[in-house]
């Protein structure tokens, strides 16, 4: 269970969870995280998570969501302080692996590409090599063949 208590002063708006942001409270605080925001969208926000008990990855998610929008999330509680820290470094570190994934892939690519063409070139020259000592092999069986009947045919005729 959820209570959200929202409290409007000069200043904005404070907002007080207490319980656990899990499921269904969290579709209900993003409702009406929304439905405030809309009609108020330029006042400060403060949310105190003070009463928090638990948060889930749902709830990680639209905390990150309303800080992203202005929210100032508060907590003492070390349990909520971690998860409040956790979900400010994830959406840095999101970025941060997403630009690294591109750069690594920009280098990468044109590496790889190299190598697979020396690997293409090395694979025909070995198959084409491979592919004469099998015709040579063939020829020089077809000779010794030849050479053997060649060599019992003149045997018959000195006889």
């Amino acid at each position: 269970m959820l209570k959200i208590t929202v409290t409007e002063t000069q200043t904005g708006n404070r907002w007080t969870l207490q319980g656990r942001l899990v499921g269904p409270w969290v579709r209900e605080l993003r409702s009406c995280w929304k439905k405030k925001r809309r009609a108020q969208s330029s006042q400060r926000c403060v949310v105190d998570l003070n009463d928090v008990t638990f948060i889930d990855k749902s709830g990680e998610r639209l905390l990150r969501a309303m800080s992203k929008k202005g929210a100032e999330l508060i907590a003492t509680g070390i349990y909520t302080k971690h998860l409040l820290e956790k979900a400010k470094a994830t959406g840095k570190d999101s970025l941060s692996k997403l630009l690294v994934c591109f750069f690594a892939a920009a280098v990468v690519t044109p590496i790889i590409s190299a190598d697979c063409a020396q690997v293409g070139r090395t694979l025909a020259t070995r198959n084409a090599r491979r592919s004469l000592v099998s015709r040579l092999g063939e020829h020089a069986t077809h000779i010794e063949a030849n050479s053997s009947t060649q060599g019992k045919e003149r045997s018959r005729v000195s006889q």
